[in-house]
C-alpha cells in the first residue's frame, strides 16, 4: 500500500540551490573521470578539462556555501534542510530507528519511510559537507601547485599527496551519495511520494 507525500514543497530558493548543486556535482564528477592528474599541459583538451573542473569546483563551493547559509537562516522551520540535525541527539536516534526499518521497507514488507525523515536530513547535510571538503582540497591543490610541471607520483610533495588523496577519496564518497540519493528518491516515488515534484525548481 502506497501513501501520498503530504510534506510541503521546498522553498523556491532551496529548490534552485539544489538544482545548481545537482548539475554542478554531476559535471564535476564527469570531468574528474576524464582527468588522470590535476595538471596535464600535454594536450589542449587536458588543459581545457582541467580549467572547466577548476571553475566548476569554485561554482559548487559557492553554491554549497549559499546552501549552508540558507539552512542556518531557515533554522526552526519545518520541511526543510537543517544543518542543526548533525548536532541533535534526537535526530540521530530517530535516524537509527529509520535504519532498522529500512530493510523491511525496501522489501515491501512495511510502508516505505516518509520523506524528510531524520536519516535523510543527516545524509543530506553530510553530502553538503563532503562537497565542502572537495571544494577546499581542490582549491588548495589549485593554489599550491605551481602549474609549471605535471604532478607525477615521483615528484609530488607529501602535502600535495595528502590533498590529492583526500580530494580523490571525497569524490568517491560523493559518487556514493549521488547514487544513493537518486536511488532513494526513486524508491520514494514508487511508494507514492513526490520527491522530484517537491524539489523541482520549475514548479510554479
Amino acid at each position: 500500500m502506497t501513501t501520498q507525500d503530504t510534506l510541503e514543497d521546498y522553498h523556491a530558493t532551496t529548490r534552485w540551490l539544489h538544482a545548481g548543486l545537482a548539475i554542478g556535482a554531476l559535471l564535476q564528477l564527469a570531468s574528474s573521470l576524464l582527468m588522470s592528474h590535476p595538471d596535464d599541459p600535454e594536450t589542449p583538451m587536458g588543459k581545457l578539462i582541467m580549467i572547466f573542473h577548476q571553475l566548476d569546483g569554485l561554482l559548487i563551493a559557492s553554491i554549497v556555501l549559499a546552501n549552508l547559509i540558507w539552512a542556518i537562516v531557515r533554522r526552526g522551520e519545518e520541511s526543510k534542510r537543517q544543518i542543526g540535525v548533525l548536532f541533535s541527539l534526537h535526530h540521530w536516534q530517530e535516524a537509527g530507528l529509520v535504519v532498522k526499518k529500512l530493510p523491511a521497507a525496501l522489501m515491501g514488507k512495511t510502508a516505505f519511510i516518509s520523506a524528510g525523515n531524520s536519516l535523510a536530513m543527516i545524509i543530506e547535510m553530510l553530502g553538503l559537507l563532503t562537497m565542502v571538503g572537495m571544494a577546499t582540497t581542490g582549491t588548495a591543490v589549485w593554489f599550491l601547485h605551481d602549474g609549471a610541471s605535471r604532478i607525477v607520483e615521483d615528484h609530488v610533495s607529501p602535502t600535495m599527496e595528502l590533498l590529492l588523496s583526500t580530494h580523490s577519496g571525497l569524490s568517491n564518497l560523493l559518487w556514493l551519495y549521488v547514487l544513493g540519493h537518486v536511488s532513494m528518491s526513486l524508491m520514494h516515488m514508487r511508494a507514492g511520494h513526490r520527491p522530484f515534484a517537491r524539489i523541482s525548481p520549475f514548479k510554479k
